[in-house]
């Protein structure tokens, strides 16, 4: 059955609003968290541990997820997360005991590791493989699109009515969100209509353990891929989770620092598209040429994020270029880790990616908290700065090795 255009960009919109409501109820407690470390309710490095816990839970989750996305229809598996989402984002919001709240917080990341497997399989289910492409682009962003959005609406809210709204509004629209897609979206008429793609090469013979360990495990420049990733999760957790509490330590107000803090979504919106794009017509495919490219602006401006003076308008472009150049290499590393394995191990370096780049994230979390205050905001750059020093390395050395050879379809 033909899928019209027009049910198409249906499905396109409600993966965008879905995946961004998702990423909205997860980034809420991180924007609240200025409201919460001065009204008391926690400490710094309270608010390390809780993110930290959700990368080790999200991560682990990973794996799980993806096969259940393969039992599970796809748009049903969206919808039950957003709706569970919202419900457990609602319940942590009026906790008060933080080791309940660690409990509740580990469970969101559990829920929520099932969004990106949704919309993956959605994706795979509604678009041919020739504009694939395009529409993964767009879901991808969704991520920044949340960001930009939260980073307004919970800086403003938690000031004005408190962090309980901050939570409870994104946990509440998830849910009405999760029932309108449930009920209202398109469903897809064939589950597999793309099945053939694969032209029948698995074997019933395969061993996945083998392949995984000649594939991947054996081969040094997916090593270095998979390390670039968490050296790209990392910098971005810097400067993601602790930009807006170093604002707040360097003077500015709630409103302000998220003013700032914004901007590196907005940059990271406009880095994650024009990337693919450049990897493509200027570079003919080459992934890596184009992310080294990119990783030597992040050294820049994670550098120059440490000299500069402190006013809000130079910080908002620096973040910008932050935000520009570390989407950048996140949006393509899962390509670039794909277009660099044999076909028969792409499912299994998709999965041990999800891992590692939640690894990275927790190491951003409470390792950060313990050196900022014990050693102070000073070795906050550090982190940034070794990161981003980290990747551009690794990414040289990625290019360097790559034989730049095209993925046969």
């Amino acid at each position: 059955e033909i899928i019209t255009m027009n049910q198409k960009l249906q499905i396109i919109s409600w993966i965008i609003c879905s995946y961004a409501t998702i990423f909205i109820c997860r980034r809420s407690f991180s924007y609240s968290t200025p409201q919460l470390v001065a009204m008391n309710k926690l400490d710094k490095y309270q608010i390390g541990f809780l993110s930290s816990i959700f990368s080790v839970f999200y991560g682990g989750s990973r794996l799980f997820a993806g096969v259940l996305a393969d039992i599970w229809p796809a748009k049903t598996l969206l919808a039950a997360t957003l709706v569970l989402s919202g419900l457990v984002i609602i319940v942590f919001s009026i906790l008060e005991n933080f080791y309940i709240q660690c409990a509740v917080w580990s469970i969101c990341a559990v829920v929520q590791s099932f969004g990106w497997p949704a919309v993956s399989r959605m994706l795979y289910q509604w678009f041919d493989q020739e504009e694939r492409g395009r529409y993964w682009s767009l879901a991808s962003v969704s991520t920044a699109i949340g960001s930009i959005f939260i980073a307004i609406f919970a800086s403003y809210v938690s000031v004005h009515w408190g962090t309980v709204y901050a939570m409870a509004i994104p946990g509440s629209f998830a849910i009405l969100l999760g029932f309108l897609l449930y009920f209202i979206a398109p469903n897809h008429k064939i589950e597999h209509r793309n099945e053939h793609e694969s032209n029948g090469t698995k074997s019933s013979n395969d061993k996945p353990w083998e392949h995984f360990k000649e594939d991947i495990l054996h081969n040094p420049l997916l090593i270095q891929c998979l390390l670039s990733k968490v050296m790209v999760y990392i910098a971005s957790g810097v400067y993601e989770d602790w930009g807006l509490l170093y604002f707040h330590s360097v003077g500015f107000s709630t409103l302000e620092a998220g003013s700032i803090h914004l901007w590196v979504s907005i940059g990271g919106v406009i880095g994650s598209i024009l990337i693919g794009f450049l990897s493509d017509f200027l570079f003919n495919g080459r992934r890596d040429y184009i992310s080294f490219l990119f990783s030597v602006l992040i050294v820049i401006s994670s550098v120059a994020f440490y000299f500069i003076p402190n006013n809000q308008i130079v910080y908002s472009f620096v973040f910008f270029m932050l935000g520009f150049s570390l989407y950048g290499p996140m949006t393509l590393s899962g390509l670039l880790l794909i277009e660099n394995v044999e076909e028969r191990s792409i499912g299994a370096v998709v999965g041990t990616s999800g891992i590692t780049s939640y690894f990275g994230t927790m190491l951003s979390g409470y390792p950060i908290a313990y050196f900022v205050n014990n050693f102070g905001w000073g070795h906050f750059h550090i982190a940034g700065i070794t990161s981003s020093v980290c990747i551009m390395l690794l990414l040289f050395n990625i290019s360097r090795l790559s034989g730049g050879k095209e993925k046969k379809e």
